[in-house]
């Protein structure tokens, strides 16, 4: 009876240590954002993202709706206030709900393109792919235009 007693044990001590890393906080709030470093987890929107080692991701600061994360680019851990509105280049993951008119993958996409390509000088659509996330149907774009030091890309998913 005694070694099953010590098993049952070593087998919860096991198991809380597994708990408490997976509710380990990845987060801090600054004074404008927050940083997100090792996972960032979005459950308004069901899912989470990895983040590799030393990488920062910014995100708004609560009470804002969180939608996503920007990583600065080519800094990925700069803890500097970043957002798509004051970097040049960047990685944006987003979740939105779809809020247009269109009832299809392509249309939406069409409509995404055009947004992005809005206000965008010698804006160019060089890649349209259709893909899978976890099985999701989704599209692939990939775009360029010329920014403000250059010409920069964008893609969207």
């Amino acid at each position: 009876m005694m070694k099953s007693t010590i098993l049952i044990a070593a087998v919860m001590l096991a198991t809380t240590a597994v708990a408490q890393q997976s509710h380990k906080k990845h987060w801090d709030l600054t004074e404008d954002e927050t940083l997100w470093v090792g996972r960032y987890s979005n459950c308004q929107y069901g899912y989470y993202v990895v983040l590799p080692a030393g990488t920062v991701a910014h995100a708004e600061h609560p009470p804002a709706p969180q939608h996503g994360f920007v990583v600065s680019l080519p800094d990925v851990g700069s803890r500097r206030e970043a957002n798509v509105y004051n970097s040049d280049r960047f990685v944006w993951v987003n979740g939105e709900y779809n809020v247009t008119d269109e009832s299809s993958l392509s249309g939406t996409t069409d409509y995404e393109i055009d947004l992005t390509s809005r206000e965008k000088k010698n804006f160019r659509l060089v890649e349209r792919n259709t893909v899978s996330l976890r099985s999701v149907p989704a599209m692939r774009f990939k775009a360029q235009y010329d920014g403000s030091k250059g010409q920069d890309d964008a893609a969207g998913h």
